[in-house]
């Protein structure tokens, strides 16, 4: 994954302890959406942010005051994560609309085809991340070898950069998995409008968000660098040129995550996985092997922005075509809707 031979250590220590906890990440991430969908969004909120929150806390008890070092933040992170494991399960001995016996995981097979089709572009969209992050360690551990940055900076702030647009992209994603079940609802309801109503709520929120991140970005950029890490003046400088290239058209991935999840909400897996696929792994990997070939470390700089432009062309006409399918459909039903009336008044 593009570890230097001085990374390649301290990687392993903190690797070993952190996949010895994943199950707890795993079980936390899958009841976390199935509390939400039980009408307890606070409680999946909780859930979540006490194991945050615990990390937090225990990252200078471990490092500091027990001299554990990045094995320490290891261990707090683990931690945070069964904390957030354990609320969650306790939750299913009080859900409100389900309740689980040992005889409920012999039934409701025969609906799991359809949550895989369902959830197959939150598949895509995780595992897309896995590709860029490989990909992009691999390119800068080569390109910055020819470098005055070396190996270890560009691939070092790549890290932070790319931990920084998790975060940010994570807000809207956040927000239009709140508007899910609402859309979902309404569509099965034949409320059409008000499933566009919902969605254009989701993207003033999410454009509202990412818009004030990148001003956010012009402004103080090196407060946010800052927060995770201070360097030399090479790393500084390659920094700077990262985010403010790299990142300034996250405003438009935010966007494109938040239709992935319109789509799955309409049951319409093959648009939300279409949406997944394109911007990272169609697009961004392959501009991320080629681009620094031929213009060196800009061209890996300027990958992202070109993936999520043209990505954001193809979104916003998915989107467009489905916004109007949905005023067609609501046509039909206000025209249903007029005959029963002048049904009844004959009547």
């Amino acid at each position: 994954m593009g570890a230097t031979e001085s990374s390649l250590p301290l990687a392993r220590s903190y690797g070993v302890i952190i996949n010895a906890g994943i199950v707890c990440s795993f079980y936390t991430n899958v009841l976390n959406p199935i509390i939400r969908s039980d009408g307890s969004p606070i409680f999946a909120m909780i859930a979540q942010g006490a194991g945050a929150i615990a990390n937090i806390i225990l990252d200078p008890v471990f490092i500091f005051a027990f001299n554990a070092g990045l094995e320490g933040a290891a261990y707090a992170t683990i931690i945070g994560q069964a904390l957030s494991m354990l609320l969650s399960f306790g939750y299913l001995c009080k859900s409100k609309i389900f309740h689980l016996k040992p005889l409920s995981f012999l039934h409701g097979w025969s609906y799991l085809g359809k949550t895989l089709r369902l959830g197959i572009s939150s598949f895509f969209i995780q595992m897309s991340l896995v590709f860029v992050t490989v990909t992009s360690n691999l390119v800068l551990t080569q390109a910055g070898a020819n470098t005055v940055y070396g190996a270890d900076i560009p691939v070092a702030v790549f890290g932070i950069a790319y931990k920084v647009f998790t975060i940010v992209v994570n807000i809207p994603i956040g927000i239009a998995l709140g508007g899910l079940p609402i859309i979902g609802y309404n569509y099965g309801a034949k409320q059409y409008l008000r499933c566009k109503k919902t969605y254009n709520l989701v993207l003033i929120s999410s454009l509202i968000v990412t818009a004030i991140v990148t001003l956010l970005f012009e402004i103080d950029l090196m407060l946010i660098i800052s927060l995770f890490s201070g360097g030399s003046s090479e790393y500084n400088e390659f920094a700077i040129r990262c985010f403010r290239i790299y990142l300034s058209l996250v405003i438009l991935t935010g966007l494109q995550r938040t239709s992935s999840v319109f789509f799955q909400a309409l049951g319409k897996p093959i648009q939300a996985t279409i949406i997944s696929l394109v911007r990272d792994l169609v697009l961004l990997v392959p501009l991320t092997i080629i681009l620094p070939r031929a213009l060196g470390m800009d061209g890996f700089f300027y990958s992202a922005p070109i993936a999520d432009g043209i990505a954001f062309i193809l979104t916003l006409s998915l989107t467009l075509a489905e916004y109007h399918q949905l005023d067609q459909k609501e046509q039909e039903n206000q025209k249903k809707l007029t005959l029963v009336e002048q049904a009844g008044g004959q009547r």
